[in-house]
């Protein structure tokens, strides 16, 4: 179980109500190793970091919490690919724009990235840039109509 996810579980009512009914000290730590019994019945969902009864495997797996899970993963993955370097060619900046208030956004705001070689030899034309992003849910995502590209 991830450490963010049984701080959250320790520190609930639920854990701290059963610790009193079985008159134990509710601060404890996760079980590492499962009973054998357990082991035999429930299948460790490691997108979710939870223990699955084999029987409610199915309705689990897709289930919206474990497809929303899986979603994030894929989401993570590509981003971390994106951020390699590709080609001998990477980005250095924060592109990070948090939150625009309209106000601001009517303005501007400047961000300042660096392209950089990493083969000093390489020979790279870059012929255009653009930064958007996707809107909407996860099941009616849409390209956001505000593109910026940089004036060339």
């Amino acid at each position: 179980m991830a450490p963010n996810v049984w701080m959250q579980h320790k520190n609930g009512r639920m854990h701290a109500k059963e610790a009193r009914l079985h008159r134990i000290s509710g601060e404890v730590e996760p079980e590492t190793d499962l009973p054998e019994e357990i082991q035999k019945t429930h299948q460790y969902c490691s997108t979710c970091q939870i223990h699955i009864s084999h029987g409610d495997w199915s309705a689990h797996a897709n289930g919206r919490r474990h497809k929303r899970g899986q979603e994030y993963i894929a989401y993570t993955m590509a981003q971390n690919e994106a951020e390699k370097d590709k080609n001998d060619v990477g980005i250095q900046g924060d592109l990070d724009f948090s939150i625009v208030e309209p106000n601001v956004a009517k303005q501007g705001v400047t961000k300042s990235i660096e392209v950089r070689l990493t083969a000093p030899l390489t020979k790279v034309t870059l012929v255009s840039v653009q930064l958007s992003a996707n809107i909407g849910s996860s099941r009616k995502r849409i390209q956001s109509p505000y593109v910026l590209s940089p004036p060339t």
